[in-house]
């Protein structure tokens, strides 16, 4: 978090990872490898990416991360359904708000699109 007023920055949530370790549950005690890019959905939660390999959600009203697609432990270009997807090095992302479709920009990959992302569910496209 940056204050524009007093230029002071503050961890917002989440703590960095020197391992390839990613760990959901409570912001503050989620862990993440490499965040790169959020994007907010109509105010209810945050999808993020992280550059381990996964894409994250937060929900403020239960304050919880939780795992949305890929994994911690393994790389790789596989298409399907989001929790047996893989990626790469997720950098970027962006939701479509009239579909609720996701898409990732994975650095070794071009763009990804997660379906219906914004439910929550394994959705085929």
């Amino acid at each position: 978090k940056w204050k524009y007023d007093t230029g002071a920055a503050t961890v917002l949530g989440g703590k960095a990872s020197t391992s390839d370790a990613q760990t959901d549950g409570p912001l503050a005690t989620a862990v993440f490898k490499n965040a790169n890019s959020l994007e907010y959905y109509h105010f209810h939660f945050v999808i993020g990416t992280d550059g381990g390999n996964s894409i994250h959600t937060y929900n403020p009203g239960t304050g919880v991360v939780q795992r949305l697609a890929g994994t911690n432990t393994a790389q790789g270009l596989r298409d399907g359904l989001a929790s047996s997807a893989l990626f790469t090095n997720p950098r970027y992302i962006s939701i479509d708000h009239n579909t609720g479709h996701a898409y990732i920009a994975d650095r070794s990959a071009g763009i990804r699109r997660i379906c219906n992302a914004v439910s929550l569910k394994d959705n085929p496209c």
